[in-house]
């Protein structure tokens, strides 16, 4: 499933270096059933596994693959949703890293606006934006009520 869906984002970012915005609905149907017969092919090798516990994770996986296909391959449908997570794990590694400093955060109104001060710098990045200039408009627009 790993070399499956790894292959699915190598074929998506190609055909985004060549400004093709999407599959056909040829191919993502395709990728759906060769994603239906990876899962059946799991549960397959699940009856054969030893182990209670072993088994019941196999099994508890391979109905998470199933009741969120549609999340999983929806980078497929929609070229402007990320591969990985990676970029939220990311966001959140910085909040976690102030809270453990020494001092951390005092109360939770302290790390809800230091959240949303982030979150607020980070869309400003990922949309290529100047930072300064941003949040400078932000306070004109706050102080101005435009």
């Amino acid at each position: 499933m790993e070399m499956f869906l790894k292959g699915l984002n190598h074929a998506r970012n190609g055909l985004k270096s060549r400004g093709i915005p999407s599959f056909s609905t040829e191919q993502l149907e395709r990728f759906s059933l060769r994603y239906d017969e990876l899962v059946a092919q799991g549960y397959e090798a699940n009856r054969n596994t030893r182990g209670r516990l072993a088994k019941k994770e196999e099994k508890t996986l391979l109905n998470r693959l199933v009741k969120y296909k549609e999340n999983h391959l929806l980078f497929l449908r929609d070229f402007g949703v990320h591969y990985s997570n990676n970029m939220s794990e990311k966001d959140l590694r910085i909040c976690k890293n102030r809270d453990k400093m020494a001092g951390g955060f005092r109360n939770a109104s302290g790390r809800e606006m230091y959240c949303r001060i982030m979150s607020f710098i980070e869309t400003i990045k990922r949309q290529g934006l100047n930072i300064y200039h941003s949040i400078m408009s932000l306070c004109r627009s706050l102080t101005t009520g435009v």
